[in-house]
């Protein structure tokens, strides 16, 4: 049977009452939807949402599954995740599921998986098409009012060697706020502790001045290798306080980052210049590559210098360099920052 864990109580409240300060919506929704009624933004703080994740709170669902359960969310639900909502308004989030291609328009009811029922939505970014990344559903967070909101799976990490366990997912957001707020108005992903939920590694998290207000579908990479073998808690928060703050996510997997196949360099000496062949058959994981040149020096010792330099995905990389080296080989630098160096060719 699908489980979906539900964290906190919701008010037995229904209905809408979304806060809507900021912007009138009248003019954009449709002629048989009433607009919503107006409630002032942010509070002073957060409530105390902590207090109502029990530290025992698991998965029924495959906790211990080397995988994720359900990472592109097609089952159509949010099965083998933890949902929870802070204010106990029903109405103020919406962890709901689209489909692929599907536009939800202001006033459109989405079903909302947490509370179990269908909520109209009145975001500024609506209307709004969503993409899936995989398959054809994924998850979307949308508000009317303030409250924080999490997503949660505990997995097992998998092991990779060396060092190579790689957390990968797809994330769009828009923060009609205008500023982030690292207490009132934030989104980030981070690993936490199944039993204390204390937080242990932050993979992403909004920052003002760095991130951008909004972006598209993104792929997001993490290196999560310190916690090979560990069951952890992956944790999507959600803090918004300030005005709405759309999201949807798709996509998440945990594997192990793979290096470049079938590597191979060739340098060619003509007279005073060397030309430098890079051929690869797979580029999975890897962001860039260098050249490097070598010269031998009389203590013993090898001057490396970059020569040529590459974004992943071009192969055959050709270039040539103007100073013959004694000896010239490739740098693969990962998506992840890993730096991988292969073995030395001698020019011919």
């Amino acid at each position: 049977m699908n489980t979906i864990t539900k964290i906190g109580t919701p008010s037995i409240r229904v209905g809408l009452v979304a806060s809507l300060a900021m912007l009138s919506l009248g003019s954009v929704l449709p002629t048989n939807i009433q607009a919503a009624p107006t409630q002032p933004w942010g509070i002073d703080k957060p409530a105390e949402e902590e207090k109502n994740w029990p530290a025992d709170s698991q998965i029924q669902d495959g906790a211990s599954s080397v995988a994720l359960v359900n990472g592109s969310f097609e089952t159509g639900d949010y099965t083998g995740w933890t949902l929870f909502e802070s204010s106990g308004a029903p109405d103020f989030g919406t962890w709901g599921i689209a489909s692929n291609g599907q536009t939800i328009n202001p006033g459109d009811l989405v079903f909302d998986f947490f509370d179990q029922m269908t909520v109209p939505q009145y975001s500024p970014g609506l209307p709004h098409t969503y993409a899936a990344t995989d398959g054809n559903y994924l998850a979307l967070q949308l508000q009317n009012g303030p409250e924080t909101h999490r997503l949660s799976q505990d997995m097992t990490v998998q092991t990779c060697s060396p060092d190579r366990t790689i957390l990968s997912w797809n994330m769009e957001y828009s923060n009609w706020a205008g500023a982030f707020d690292p207490n009132l108005q934030v989104l980030a992903v981070r690993i936490r502790d199944v039993n204390t939920d204390a937080i242990l590694k932050t993979l992403f998290k909004t920052k003002q001045g760095v991130n951008p207000q909004s972006i598209p579908m993104t792929n997001f990479r993490a290196n999560i290798s310190a916690f090979a073998g560990m069951t952890v808690r992956l944790d999507i928060e959600m803090k918004v306080y300030g005005f709405y703050f759309d999201a949807a996510f798709d996509n998440f997997k945990m594997g192990c980052a793979d290096l470049a196949g079938g590597v191979a360099l060739t340098a060619t000496q003509n007279e005073n210049q060397v030309g430098l062949k890079l051929t690869t058959t797979s580029e999975t994981d890897t962001a860039k590559f260098q050249i490097l040149r070598g010269i031998k020096l009389d203590n013993g010792g090898t001057k490396i210098t970059s020569v040529c330099n590459f974004n992943s995905g071009n192969s055959p990389y050709t270039c040539t360099d103007n100073v013959i080296g004694n000896t010239y080989r490739v740098l693969e630098i990962e998506n992840d920052g890993d730096l991988i160096v292969y073995d030395e060719v001698t020019p011919k």
